[in-house]
């Protein structure tokens, strides 16, 4: 009888309708106010990044030039005569941005009277930093030295593009090439044709079309089959062919208006515009579920072990949030520094070329480690990619019921 009273005693003071309800109604209002401080301070960051990151071209030039003076004879493009101390003119020396893999990078190239290309600075550059030092291990930039600025400048062909990192290779060459066309015409009197840039259309692009009409086809026939065979050609080919996961690196470059030329990388256009498109226009996380290839090698890595471990309740809780502050954190390192590429912790990139740096070394381990017994370990708990694409999907939700709501007021 003490027993039942007891538990009746407890039903009432824990689990008792409006108690409840008080407890959620709580929980939601804090929600609430977090979710709209973390909006806040997005916009802040942003606003700080946009306005206060601007550094003068001339500033940046200067300590490449050992003390030459400079003066601007064009400003758009950027070209500085440099004089020595004589006032005599040396050289002319073009700054030209372009869009690489992670963002804008500056460069500053400097020719002689003679039309040969003698130096090149990077000034300032938001490529994903490993691909960076692979430019520099292969000595990307040295074989530009002694090239006349009429030359053609072909990827592949003229210069060399470095394995693994073609998009930074093809956007530096382009830089360059465009400030050496730039001098060529203009001040040294060389007749160099306008040059059009022709569409890289090949195998490549077709394989991941065909790879996107497959995934589709997976998620609207919801056949665990086609879903697997879906997982396992883009493990091999986005992850280890191409190398092209998806990472918070591309939505930064998205939100902060880095696009790279469309005619030129159209893998990254595909990739990227095809994915979000599915998430905004049909509400579903096509590249998550059917084209990830990390979600494919933790699905392997369970497959091997046989394990299937779950967390404890209370602890999913908290971890399901782990992925909404990290989403905020590599937003707000993005907008406040203006450099998509800082923020990318994920393990895609090292896990298929063994590239990477920093922290990603540390990241990729116990990645692994956990994905061995537990289902979808980084995609669960870890992964902003995955978040974004919930975020996208939850708003387009919402425009769609506040549409209804508004025609059913309407009527």
């Amino acid at each position: 009888m003490k027993k039942e009273l007891k538990q009746k005693a407890n039903f009432n003071l824990d689990t008792c309708p409006s108690k409840v309800n008080r407890r959620k109604s709580k929980q939601s209002a804090i929600h609430k106010i977090l979710n709209l401080t973390a909006l806040i301070s997005l916009v802040i960051a942003f606003a700080y990044g946009f306005v206060l990151q601007n550094g003068s071209y001339k500033e940046m030039l200067m300590p490449f030039l050992d003390g030459k003076t400079t003066n601007l004879v064009s400003s758009k493009p950027n070209l500085y005569e440099v004089l020595n101390d004589k006032n005599e003119l040396l050289s002319y020396c073009g700054i030209q941005e372009q869009i690489g893999y992670g963002g804008p990078m500056t460069i500053a190239t400097e020719v002689n009277l003679n039309g040969e290309i003698i130096n090149v600075f990077t000034l300032d550059h938001k490529e994903t930093q490993s691909f960076y030092v692979k430019l520099i291990n292969n000595n990307f930039f040295d074989q530009f030295i002694g090239m006349n600025v009429n030359s053609l400048f072909l990827p592949e062909k003229d210069i060399d593009v470095v394995s693994g990192a073609t998009i930074s290779s093809v956007a530096f060459t382009k830089t360059i090439e465009l400030t050496s066309y730039f001098a060529g015409r203009n001040y040294l009197g060389f007749n160099i044709p306008e040059k059009l840039t022709k569409w890289k259309f090949g195998k490549n692009e077709i394989g991941l079309i065909l790879l996107f009409a497959f995934a589709f086809l997976a998620v609207y026939k919801k056949k665990k089959i086609l879903t697997s065979i879906s997982l396992g050609i883009s493990f091999m080919f986005l992850g280890f062919y191409l190398n092209a996961s998806l990472s918070i690196t591309s939505f930064g470059s998205v939100l902060l208006g880095y696009l790279p030329d469309f005619k030129q990388h159209l893998i990254w256009w595909l990739l990227v515009g095809v994915s979000i498109s599915s998430a905004v226009i049909l509400k579903k996380n096509v590249y998550c579920s059917n084209m990830c290839p990390f979600h494919a090698a933790q699905k392997g890595l369970v497959l091997i072990s046989g394990m299937k471990f779950r967390l404890p309740i209370k602890i999913q809780q908290i971890a399901k949030h782990t992925s909404k502050f990290l989403l905020w954190g590599c937003l707000m390192l993005i907008f406040i520094s203006s450099n998509p590429t800082l923020s990318s912790f994920e393990p895609f990139a090292i896990f298929f070329s063994l590239e990477g740096i920093g922290i990603q070394w540390y990241i990729l381990p116990a990645t692994l480690i956990g994905s061995i017994f537990i289902s979808d370990f980084f995609c669960k708990y870890f992964c902003p990619v995955g978040r974004t694409f919930t975020y996208i999907i939850k708003f387009r939700k919402s425009v769609d019921l506040l549409y209804q709501s508004l025609v059913t007021a309407k009527k």
